[in-house]
């Protein structure tokens, strides 16, 4: 039987330093993320469970020690975590700092690499001749925006008064996905690692361009729902920026949904508000999303004055079968019904469960029994998709 591979996050400014270590640590067993910032590093943390983390104290020019936060970060949310810290410079002072963070072991540098490998690989000499694990260097996300390298791909949004042998394609929705077999492929890397820069905006439009792209592929009856965050709605040329974008691409705002989901917090209401009316003047619609998450639905619920209200998957498995969850789907689709809005209820995996959502009264479905995301070409320009 094969065991799972053991991760280890190595964070370090210097590609040289990342270079070495991981040329000798590599060994059977242990896939090694390597990661030059430390918001990198956190939103790795966030998706992944990692065995051990290895940082540099100093990792930016500034010349902090950005490396203790690091730790205090890892010790806090992932106690179970061995954290080994590495310093050019190790006084008493940041001894007793990185300690109190609650750092495993101080290593200084140059390190003693046979030490460290005695952490990470300790039964290296029992797995000669085995194949050593991966190693998966996560770039800047600067650099990645830059080359432009975001895709999508569409999920499609069915009406849940067909006849299930053959779905009835209402819209798609686009996600975002980054190159293909980087960490940047999950969309909680990409997304929670922008969060941390403030490039929210940048990898908004990145993705909004991406899905109108296909939105060029598609009948022209088809909605197209997109994720933006709360956040890139505050600023200030966001609007102009996306109208100047659609104008290019030739589409009909009419045609795009911009879904927001409450979870990020929106710090500007006045900047948002602004941009949501630029953005309905233009003609685009609106969807709130992961309906049910959360703690200010209601609020954003009446600020955002949704088009479509996107019922939370946490409610749609085994919905059939469990009175609570009927009682929540039936009782959130019968008020947005009497504030005139359509809902979709996610997350739909089983048959028993798609059955069940007209009664209830919703009207629209979306979840992996319908079809998992897939790239736009597995649209037939039927109103079906390929597998359904």
């Amino acid at each position: 039987m094969k065991t799972e591979s053991k991760r280890i996050l190595i964070l370090d400014d210097e590609q040289a330093v990342i270079s070495v270590l991981t040329d000798y640590l590599a060994c059977p067993g242990v896939d090694m993320y390597t990661v030059r910032e430390l918001e990198g590093a956190e939103a790795l943390l966030n998706a992944y469970r990692f065995d051990t983390v290895i940082t540099d104290l100093r990792v930016s020019e500034l010349g902090g020690l950005e490396g203790v936060r690091l730790i205090r970060y890892v010790r806090t949310h992932y106690p179970e975590t061995t954290v080994l810290a590495m310093s050019g410079f190790i006084t008493p002072d940041v001894r007793a700092m990185a300690e109190r963070a609650g750092v495993h072991d101080i290593l200084e540098k140059p390190i003693d690499l046979r030490k460290l490998k005695a952490y990470v690989c300790p039964d290296s000499i029992d797995q000669q001749g085995q194949e050593n694990g991966a190693v998966i260097h996560v770039e800047p996300i600067e650099e990645l925006l830059q080359r432009q390298q975001l895709s999508v791909v569409i999920q499609p949004i069915v009406n849940v008064t067909s006849d299930a042998e053959q779905f009835d394609v209402f819209a798609v929705e686009t996600l975002a996905r980054g190159p293909k077999g980087t960490p940047f492929a999950n969309p909680e890397v990409l997304f929670s690692y922008a969060s941390r820069k403030e490039l929210l905006v940048q990898t908004d439009l990145q993705c909004i361009e991406a899905s109108f792209q296909v939105a060029q592929t598609l009948p022209k009856n088809i909605l197209v729902f997109i994720n933006i965050e709360p956040r890139s709605l505050t600023h200030p040329d966001f609007a102009a920026l996306v109208w100047d974008m659609l104008n290019s691409f030739a589409l009909d705002a009419g045609r795009i949904v911009f879904e927001v989901t409450e979870q990020e917090s929106i710090l500007n209401a006045k900047a948002f508000n602004q941009t949501l009316l630029q953005l309905r003047e233009y003609g685009f619609l609106f969807a709130l999303d992961d309906y049910g998450e959360g703690v200010s639905n209601l609020d954003l619920l009446i600020r955002l004055k949704p088009d479509f209200l996107k019922i939370s998957g946490q409610f749609a498995v085994d919905v059939h079968q469990k009175e609570d969850l009927k009682i929540i789907v039936d009782s959130t689709a019968d008020m947005a019904k009497r504030l005139g809005i359509p809902t979709i209820l996610e997350g739909v995996e089983y048959a028993e469960d798609l059955n069940m959502l007209e009664s209830l009264g919703v009207n629209y479905a979306q979840g992996y029994y319908i079809a998992r995301p897939a790239p736009a070409r597995s649209f037939t320009g039927q109103g079906q998709f390929k597998g359904l």
